[in-house]
């Protein structure tokens, strides 16, 4: 559905959207809509709004929940990816060598936190080899 009884403007109210040049808030229909109000009863309270607006801002609404939801699992993507660099950056640092002692030692690195891993690395920095 294209849009054109929706108007953006950034200069007014943060750009919230209005249907048309009547400033109306498309947040008011949908939410006189959501309270029970139906299309005539909308109608009769906003001289000069039609049908086809009411239609349009529902749309208008169920689109911006759908855009909202999809970036938000995008954020959360994002997120989980930066927090699991981050907690990368904070692992001590191991050679191929320690890594495979702490394998033999304590199973796949699965299988452990952060903190876990943080003891079996000073564990093997440590260790006293066999002479």
């Amino acid at each position: 559905m294209l849009l054109t009884r929706i108007t953006l403007d950034p200069q007014k109210e943060g750009g919230k959207p209005y249907i048309r040049e009547l400033q109306i808030p498309v947040a008011t229909v949908v939410s006189l809509f959501a309270e029970g109000m139906r299309d005539q009863e909308i109608l009769n309270a906003f001289p000069g709004l039609e049908k086809e607006d009411i239609q349009e801002a529902l749309y208008y609404a169920a689109q911006a929940i759908q855009y909202n939801g999809e970036n938000k699992e995008i954020l959360q993507k994002i997120s989980r990816k930066e927090n699991f660099s981050l907690s990368l950056s904070q692992l001590p640092y191991v050679s191929d060598e320690e890594q495979k002692d702490i394998e033999e030692h304590f199973g796949s690195p699965s299988d452990y936190d952060r903190a876990d891993f943080v003891d079996m690395t000073d564990w093997v920095k440590n260790e006293v080899s066999p002479e």
